[in-house]
Formats: structure tokens, C-alpha cells, sequence
């Protein structure tokens, strides 16, 4: 990477960020074998085999064709074991025991150290059962629900740095954040330090996000909210009879019907409602009524009708990784994206047809994208911790160039003001409302003291963007400047944010 250097584990291998080396995975813990087979941890790999007469790969074991009664799971497992003490003399002697059905016992014990955990139908250690010593036994007939889930790899990975650390840590180690359901948090930091960073699912790092100030990289969760089973089946529940805000929140769309600027928050509802979902960019083409958006959550382009009851259509469907930003040229008919997973921006026609790679260099973390269509131009935010910047190019991806390089540090927010021909954005990190000319002047800045914005709007000479803070929408009056906050009354990050007006232009 420009200006320094970034290694990867290799596969088998992952990076522990207190020895910084990286270190052997036990793929065996995940329990990736058939159950009819055994797990053997090699350096950087594993290797499955099936018990003595099973035949397979070790992934799938077909059982051995035998006269008499069949042996139960847990009667081969112990005859298996018994006979791998002789084999492998290094391996612990576990020997599971079994009932007078030849079912496994709920509660198995490591007779040489004294370790006890329980066990579900297929010999299945329930983690978090496991005790010490001496102590007494985890009580394993309470139903499943009752006794811990299996821990994630997050927890795990706390679990073992807390040993690691002799259970106290200092405020600078760093300890892996996991939420109410284990999965990792998309902001990870060392201690309380301002050394923070963005993670995927899996808790790997992602380039470009590292920050050493007090402003927080803006990660977007890649794990989707429960939804309100009354909002399950996907269909437009309201169509914007007025202009009116459309906003995402995670699983679903909402809509504010505005008073001439003013949203009207009593009369808010959740236009669109989409499981598993984590919808971020959103535009809008007048001239069908059609709402386009990105699904995070689903790796997929979608869009829909603004008509009641009108089914979302998924457009694209294979090659995202994490869409973002999107827009509409209702010009050319062309629909344009970035992807910050493959770090690139790509077009294709409205309906998905003609993708086509535009701009795939010299991107780390782009964001929001916008269509000048009268002009022919592409303007796209990059927030590289690194080198954060806002360029444009032509609709071709030709003649690209950087229109705003300096007094940047996290830009999210961009949208195209047609009444004065200026182009606006909004930086969660200067915390400033900027707008600049085409050309590079005229560059002015509206507000200085923003909260977290993440993504901008303008109607009727008014500002609109959606706060990371207050997890809410601020109303910008451009003449006053004075600020109006709008909660929804979900309390989770709000993503995109459009303004439809009352009639086409």
C-alpha cells in the first residue's frame, strides 16, 4: 500500500495483536469433521478421519456393514478412542462414556485431569459447561436453551487474551469487542485508546481504517437487527403522496412526509421492511417512481415501485462484497455504485443489465457516490484514514481527478446542490458542511460543528443528513443555519438518506 506496508496471516493462520506474529488456528474447536470421524490440528491446517471402518474423507463417513445389532454413536466413539489410545499415545485419555442404551451420559469427564463438561445427543461438548476441578458439575439436565450457547469466536478469542492477561487487563491491551450475541463489534480499539479500526464479521481488520484520534472510524455492522415479525413479508407499505424524507435504517426503509421543509415525525412510518438486511445508499428515479438501494446485509442491488403493496426486485445478485453508495442518472439510465469491499465503483443499466467495472485503483474505503447527469460527471467520496479524499470522472470512469484533497478526514456524506451548481458534502471527522464549485473554488463551509454525519441531502435550500450521534435526521436551514433534530423511534445507525419531491423536474 502506498506510503507503507500491510501482512497477512496465511490461510490456517491468524494474527495475534499482542506477540504480532501470527498463530496457528484449531480448526478442530470448529468442529468442521463428520461426527462419525476424528479432528487432528496441524500447523496452519487440520486433517478429518473417519473411525476404523467408516468410509469417507473424513467430511462425510458412511458407517461399516455389520451382522447383528448396530453399535450406537457413542458405543463406536468409545471403541474408536480405545482403540486410538494405542496409535496415538500422546492423546489424553477421554474415553466417553455411554448408557445403558448405549446413548452418550449428559455429563463426560477427562478421568486425568478431572475436567467435566456436558454433552448434547451426538457427544457434542455445550460449551460454557465446562468445570474445574474440585468444583461443582454444570447441571446437564436442564434443556438446551436453558444451558449457554456456544461461545463465538469473538468470546473465545476474550476469553483467551483474559488468561493470557491473568485476568487483568490493562487499558491499553486490547481485548476483542463482542455484542449481546458474540458477534464482533465493527469498531475495535486497543483498550481505551483512540487506536481504533474497522472489522468484518470475522474480526479481521479492514485497511484503511486505522485511527489514532479521537474520532471513531465510521463501520458499518455487518450483522442485521431482529425485525418485528409484523414487518416480515417485503412489500411497499405507503406511497409519498408530497415530498417527503426516505432514510435507511438497517432492515428497513422509513419515510417522513415533510411540511413544506419540516418533517412531519407523527406521521413517519417504515415504508419497506426487508429481513436480514442492512440497507445503506438509496436514490430515487422520478420519472418511474422507482426506489433503488444496496443490501449490505445480502450483498445485493434492489429496488421497487413507490406504490403500495409492490414487491422489491433484486437487480444484482453475484460479485458485491459490501455495496454502499449509489445513484441514478435518470439522464442515460444508468445506475452507479461502490463497492468498499472490492474497493471499486461499477455501472450498469436500471435493471441491472450491462454492469461493467468503471474505476477499480487507488480506492481504500469509498463511500457515497453522486450523478451530475447534465454534466457527465461522477463524483465519489474515499474516507482512507490515510489519504481521504472526494474525486471525480467522467460517466466512462475517463478523466478522473481529485476535486477536494485537503481539510478532509472521514467524508461520508455528498450530494449535488442543482439551485447554486455546487457540489456538498458532510465529514464525521472535521465535523464540517462543505459545498465547493465544479471547478475547485468557491469552496465554503455551511456548519463546523456537526455530530457524526453519515449521509446528506439537499431540498428547498435545506440541509438534511442522517447523525451516528443522535441516531437521528438534522434539518440545515442554508439561510439560518440553524439545526432541527428528527428521531426515529428505532434507536439503531441510519444510513442513506433522499429527498423525493412533489413532482419531477
Amino acid at each position: 500500500m502506498p506510503g507503507g506496508y500491510h501482512c497477512n496471516c496465511q490461510s490456517g493462520y491468524e494474527f495475534d495483536l499482542d506477540s504480532h506474529v501470527c498463530v496457528d488456528i484449531d480448526e478442530c474447536f470448529l468442529q468442521l469433521c463428520h461426527p462419525f470421524s476424528s479432528c487432528f490440528n496441524t500447523q496452519g491446517s487440520f486433517h478429518c478421519q473417519c473411525w476404523p471402518e467408516y468410509k469417507g474423507d473424513g467430511f462425510l463417513c458412511q458407517p461399516p456393514q455389520k451382522h447383528g445389532p448396530p453399535l450406537t454413536v457413542c458405543q463406536q466413539h468409545r471403541e474408536y478412542l480405545q482403540e486410538s489410545l494405542s496409535i496415538y499415545p500422546e492423546l489424553e485419555a477421554f474415553i466417553p462414556q455411554c448408557d445403558e442404551k448405549g446413548q452418550y451420559k449428559p455429563l463426560q469427564c477427562l478421568g486425568t485431569t478431572g475436567h467435566c463438561w456436558c454433552v448434547d445427543s451426538r457427544g457434542q461438548e455445550r460449551v460454557g459447561t465446562r468445570t474445574m476441578p474440585g468444583t461443582v458439575h454444570a447441571n446437564c439436565d436442564q434443556p438446551a436453551a436453558l444451558l449457554p450457547r456456544v461461545e463465538t469466536v469473538c468470546e473465545r478469542w476474550r476469553l483467551s487474551l483474559m488468561t493470557h492477561y491473568n485476568g487483568q487487563p490493562s487499558s491499553q491491551d486490547y481485548m476483542p469487542l463482542c455484542d449481546a450475541h458474540g458477534n464482533f463489534l465493527p469498531v475495535q480499539c486497543y483498550g481505551n485508546s483512540s487506536f481504533c479500526w474497522c472489522v468484518d464479521r470475522q474480526g479481521v481488520e479492514m485497511i484503511g481504517t486505522r485511527s489514532y484520534d479521537d474520532v471513531k472510524p465510521p463501520c458499518i455492522s455487518g450483522d442485521a437487527p431482529q425485525l418485528n415479525n409484523a414487518l416480515m413479508y417485503p412489500v411497499v407499505r405507503s406511497s409519498p403522496s408530497g415530498p417527503a424524507i426516505l432514510y435507511t435504517q438497517a432492515s428497513q426503509i422509513g419515510v417522513i412526509p415533510l411540511d413544506e421543509t419540516d418533517p412531519v415525525q407523527e406521521k413517519s412510518t417504515v415504508l419497506l421492511a426487508l429481513k436480514d438486511s442492512i440497507v445503506i445508499g438509496i436514490d430515487y428515479d422520478c420519472q418511474e417512481n422507482m426506489l433503488y438501494w444496496t443490501d449490505f446485509g445480502r450483498h445485493t442491488i434492489n429496488r421497487a415501485v413507490l406504490e403500495y403493496k409492490a414487491e422489491p426486485e433484486i437487480i444484482i445478485s453475484q460479485g458485491l462484497l459490501q455495496p454502499e453508495g449509489i445513484a441514478v442518472d435518470t439522464v442515460h439510465r444508468k445506475l452507479f455504485w461502490v463497492d468498499s469491499g472490492k474497493d471499486r465503483i461499477e455501472t450498469s443499466g436500471l435493471d441491472g443489465s450491462n454492469r461493467k467495472v468503471l474505476i477499480d485503483s487507488d480506492l481504500m474505503n469509498p463511500r457515497a457516490i453522486v450523478v451530475d447527469a447534465k454534466s457527465g460527471t461522477l463524483y465519489w467520496t474515499d474516507w482512507n484514514r490515510d489519504a481521504p479524499k472526494i474525486e471525480r470522472s467522467s460517466l466512462e470512469g475517463h478523466k478522473r481527478n481529485i476535486l477536494v484533497q485537503v481539510g478532509l478526514m472521514l467524508p461520508n456524506a455528498l450530494t449535488l446542490d442543482f439551485d447554486t451548481n455546487h457540489l456538498c458534502w458532510a465529514d464525521a471527522g472535521t465535523k464540517k458542511l462543505e459545498c465547493i464549485s465544479p471547478d475547485g473554488n468557491e469552496r465554503r463551509v455551511f456548519q463546523d460543528a456537526l455530530n457524526y454525519p453519515f449521509s446528506l441531502a439537499i431540498y428547498n435550500s435545506h440541509f438534511y443528513y442522517t447523525d451516528w450521534e443522535r441516531d437521528g435526521i438534522v434539518v440545515i436551514d442554508q439561510s439560518t443555519g440553524e439545526n432541527t433534530a428528527y428521531l426515529p423511534i428505532q434507536q439503531s445507525h441510519l444510513y442513506g438518506i433522499i429527498v423525493i419531491p412533489s413532482q419531477c423536474i
